[in-house]
């Protein structure tokens, strides 16, 4: 008898979208590093309920660039090595998943070999921010784990948060298998 052996590809991408809501202009859009150790760890415990891991919302830092006297930006590499000890540079706030303005859905289309994790919230006028002024600067965002690891990291040219200013976050990993 014959065997054949599927050999098949598992490959995460992940994307940040940073949208200013009063103008709707994209203030970021970028592919952001995800924790491959991690993942596949979380997926084996998962299909053999040894965990029960789950996101529980977005790590936000200002400690991803270096900025020198000459206003040359230096980004800092992504903390995405290990199955420990990932995290910020300088976390200053984190959006829960289970706050009034986020989400955290997956969408599938049946026949697809693909799924994407789907996190929005957005940064409110009214948020518990660590103001400096009336603004805070952040340059780098994680998605946290329950366990406060994180499976994913990037970091970018710094954006300013005012208290008059909205900003919707869409973050997005998108899980595929196949050949």
């Amino acid at each position: 008898m014959e065997h054949k052996k599927d050999i098949i590809g598992l490959s995460a991408v992940g994307n940040i979208k940073l949208i200013d809501l009063d103008s709707g202009s994209i203030i970021l859009e970028k592919h952001n590093d995800i924790n491959f150790e991690k993942l596949i760890v979380l997926i084996g415990q998962l299909l053999t309920g040894s965990s029960n891991r789950h996101i529980t919302g977005l790590a936000i830092g200002n400690g991803g660039t270096i900025i020198n006297s000459t206003g040359v930006i230096t980004y800092k590499p992504t903390n995405t090595n290990g199955l420990f000890n990932q995290e910020l540079y300088n976390q200053i706030f984190f959006k829960s998943i289970n706050d009034a303005s986020s989400s955290l859905e997956y969408v599938h289309l049946a026949g697809e070999y693909n799924t994407d994790i789907v996190i929005k919230t957005l940064l409110n006028f009214n948020d518990d921010y660590e103001f400096d002024g009336d603004e805070f600067v952040f340059d780098e965002i994680g998605i946290s784990l329950d366990d406060d690891s994180m499976i994913t990291h990037a970091t970018f040219h710094p954006v300013m948060k005012r208290r008059n200013r909205q900003i919707q976050i869409i973050y997005t990993i998108r899980v595929t298998i196949g050949a």
